[in-house]
Protein backbone atom coordinates (compact mmCIF):
# COMPACT_ATOMS: atom_id res chain seq x y z
CA UNK A 1 0.00 0.00 0.00
CA UNK A 2 2.96 2.33 0.48
CA UNK A 3 3.55 2.16 -3.26
CA UNK A 4 -0.11 2.83 -4.02
CA UNK A 5 -0.04 5.87 -1.73
CA UNK A 6 3.40 7.23 -2.67
CA UNK A 7 3.24 6.69 -6.40
CA UNK A 8 -0.20 5.88 -7.73
CA UNK A 9 -2.23 8.28 -5.57
CA UNK A 10 0.34 11.00 -4.84
CA UNK A 11 1.08 11.47 -8.54
CA UNK A 12 -2.47 10.63 -9.68
CA UNK A 13 -1.18 7.93 -12.02
CA UNK A 14 -4.63 6.36 -11.86
CA UNK A 15 -7.36 8.99 -11.53
CA UNK A 16 -9.68 6.40 -9.95
CA UNK A 17 -7.39 4.88 -7.29
CA UNK A 18 -7.96 7.30 -4.41
CA UNK A 19 -11.74 7.04 -4.63
CA UNK A 20 -11.63 3.26 -4.90
CA UNK A 21 -9.53 3.03 -1.74
CA UNK A 22 -11.60 5.62 0.13
CA UNK A 23 -14.76 3.68 -0.73
CA UNK A 24 -13.12 0.39 0.31
CA UNK A 25 -13.60 -1.10 -3.14
CA UNK A 26 -10.02 -2.37 -3.49
CA UNK A 27 -9.00 -5.79 -2.22
CA UNK A 28 -5.36 -6.51 -1.58
CA UNK A 29 -3.63 -9.84 -1.03
CA UNK A 30 -0.11 -11.25 -1.05
CA UNK A 31 0.62 -14.65 -2.58
CA UNK A 32 3.77 -16.39 -1.38
CA UNK A 33 3.93 -19.37 -3.73
CA UNK A 34 6.92 -19.60 -6.04
CA UNK A 35 5.44 -22.55 -7.96
CA UNK A 36 4.04 -21.15 -11.22
CA UNK A 37 1.14 -23.60 -11.49
CA UNK A 38 0.06 -22.99 -7.90
CA UNK A 39 0.45 -19.27 -8.36
CA UNK A 40 -1.75 -19.23 -11.46
CA UNK A 41 -4.35 -21.26 -9.57
CA UNK A 42 -4.25 -18.78 -6.68
CA UNK A 43 -4.56 -15.86 -9.08
CA UNK A 44 -7.64 -17.44 -10.64
CA UNK A 45 -9.03 -18.04 -7.14
CA UNK A 46 -8.81 -14.29 -6.61
CA UNK A 47 -10.90 -13.75 -9.75
CA UNK A 48 -13.50 -16.15 -8.38
CA UNK A 49 -13.34 -14.31 -5.04
CA UNK A 50 -14.12 -11.08 -6.91
CA UNK A 51 -17.08 -12.81 -8.55
CA UNK A 52 -18.44 -13.57 -5.07
CA UNK A 53 -17.82 -10.01 -3.86
CA UNK A 54 -19.43 -7.66 -6.40
CA UNK A 55 -18.99 -4.56 -4.22
CA UNK A 56 -15.21 -4.82 -4.73
CA UNK A 57 -14.07 -3.16 -7.97
CA UNK A 58 -10.54 -4.46 -8.16
CA UNK A 59 -7.87 -6.52 -6.48
CA UNK A 60 -4.14 -5.90 -6.13
CA UNK A 61 -2.31 -9.19 -5.90
CA UNK A 62 1.32 -8.86 -4.83
CA UNK A 63 3.73 -11.71 -5.55
CA UNK A 64 6.95 -10.93 -3.66
CA UNK A 65 8.80 -14.13 -4.61
CA UNK A 66 9.34 -16.13 -7.75
CA UNK A 67 8.60 -13.61 -10.50
CA UNK A 68 11.62 -11.34 -10.18
CA UNK A 69 12.50 -11.91 -13.83
CA UNK A 70 10.39 -9.50 -15.90
CA UNK A 71 10.05 -11.85 -18.88
CA UNK A 72 8.81 -14.66 -16.61
CA UNK A 73 6.34 -12.23 -15.07
CA UNK A 74 5.06 -11.22 -18.52
CA UNK A 75 4.70 -14.89 -19.43
CA UNK A 76 2.60 -15.34 -16.29
CA UNK A 77 0.42 -12.38 -17.30
CA UNK A 78 -0.09 -14.00 -20.72
CA UNK A 79 -0.92 -17.38 -19.16
CA UNK A 80 -3.33 -15.74 -16.77
CA UNK A 81 -5.01 -13.90 -19.64
CA UNK A 82 -5.52 -17.24 -21.39
CA UNK A 83 -7.00 -18.72 -18.19
CA UNK A 84 -9.41 -15.78 -17.93
CA UNK A 85 -10.58 -16.39 -21.49
CA UNK A 86 -10.95 -20.13 -20.89
CA UNK A 87 -12.94 -19.47 -17.71
CA UNK A 88 -15.30 -17.12 -19.56
CA UNK A 89 -14.03 -13.88 -18.02
CA UNK A 90 -12.89 -12.17 -21.22
CA UNK A 91 -14.45 -8.70 -21.16
CA UNK A 92 -15.29 -9.07 -17.47
CA UNK A 93 -11.86 -8.48 -15.91
CA UNK A 94 -8.80 -6.64 -17.11
CA UNK A 95 -5.28 -7.29 -15.86
CA UNK A 96 -3.03 -4.31 -15.22
CA UNK A 97 0.58 -5.31 -14.66
CA UNK A 98 3.25 -3.79 -12.45
CA UNK A 99 6.79 -5.00 -11.82
CA UNK A 100 10.05 -3.64 -10.32
CA UNK A 101 11.76 -4.01 -13.71
CA UNK A 102 8.82 -2.94 -15.86
CA UNK A 103 9.90 -1.85 -19.31
CA UNK A 104 7.59 -0.77 -22.09
CA UNK A 105 8.41 -2.31 -25.47
CA UNK A 106 10.81 -0.14 -27.44
CA UNK A 107 11.57 2.10 -24.43
CA UNK A 108 15.01 2.29 -22.82
CA UNK A 109 15.17 0.41 -19.51
CA UNK A 110 16.39 3.55 -17.73
CA UNK A 111 13.57 5.78 -19.04
CA UNK A 112 11.41 7.54 -16.47
CA UNK A 113 8.18 6.55 -18.22
CA UNK A 114 8.68 2.91 -17.16
CA UNK A 115 7.96 4.05 -13.60
CA UNK A 116 4.27 4.44 -14.42
CA UNK A 117 4.21 0.63 -14.12
CA UNK A 118 7.10 -0.04 -11.76
CA UNK A 119 6.23 -1.33 -8.33
CA UNK A 120 8.30 -2.68 -5.45
CA UNK A 121 7.12 -6.24 -6.18
CA UNK A 122 5.39 -7.96 -9.08
CA UNK A 123 1.69 -7.05 -8.93
CA UNK A 124 -1.34 -8.25 -10.83
CA UNK A 125 -4.21 -5.76 -10.67
CA UNK A 126 -7.55 -7.28 -11.56
CA UNK A 127 -10.11 -4.65 -12.51
CA UNK A 128 -13.76 -5.17 -13.30
CA UNK A 129 -14.21 -3.86 -16.84
CA UNK A 130 -17.70 -2.61 -15.99
CA UNK A 131 -16.29 -0.45 -13.17
CA UNK A 132 -13.47 0.74 -15.40
CA UNK A 133 -15.91 1.71 -18.16
CA UNK A 134 -18.04 3.74 -15.71
CA UNK A 135 -14.96 5.48 -14.34
CA UNK A 136 -13.64 6.26 -17.82
CA UNK A 137 -17.03 7.64 -18.90
CA UNK A 138 -17.00 9.96 -15.88
CA UNK A 139 -13.63 11.45 -16.83
CA UNK A 140 -13.72 13.23 -20.20
CA UNK A 141 -9.95 13.53 -20.56
CA UNK A 142 -9.02 9.95 -19.64
CA UNK A 143 -7.32 9.40 -23.00
CA UNK A 144 -4.73 12.00 -21.96
CA UNK A 145 -3.77 10.17 -18.74
CA UNK A 146 -0.94 7.99 -20.18
CA UNK A 147 0.82 10.96 -21.79
CA UNK A 148 0.32 13.06 -18.65
CA UNK A 149 1.77 10.24 -16.54
CA UNK A 150 4.85 10.01 -18.73
CA UNK A 151 5.31 13.76 -18.44
CA UNK A 152 4.99 13.57 -14.64
CA UNK A 153 7.57 10.79 -14.42
CA UNK A 154 10.01 12.69 -16.61
CA UNK A 155 9.62 15.84 -14.48
CA UNK A 156 10.20 13.90 -11.26
CA UNK A 157 13.25 12.18 -12.73
CA UNK A 158 14.64 8.68 -12.46
CA UNK A 159 16.78 9.32 -9.36
CA UNK A 160 13.81 10.64 -7.36
CA UNK A 161 11.55 7.88 -8.65
CA UNK A 162 14.08 5.25 -7.56
CA UNK A 163 14.17 6.78 -4.08
CA UNK A 164 10.38 6.78 -3.86
CA UNK A 165 10.23 3.17 -5.00
CA UNK A 166 12.93 2.18 -2.49
CA UNK A 167 10.95 3.87 0.30
CA UNK A 168 8.08 1.46 -0.37
CA UNK A 169 9.99 -1.63 0.78
CA UNK A 170 9.60 -2.70 4.40
CA UNK A 171 12.49 -1.62 6.58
Amino acid sequence: MKWVERMVIQFALCPFAAQSIANKRLHQIVLDSTDRAILLQQLMEEIFWLELNPSIESSLVTVPNGLENFEEYLNSVDQLQELLITAGFEGVYQIASFHPKYQFAGIDLAAAENFTNRSPYPIFHFIREESLTKAIDSLPSVSEVPAQNIEKMEKIGVESLLLILQSCYPH
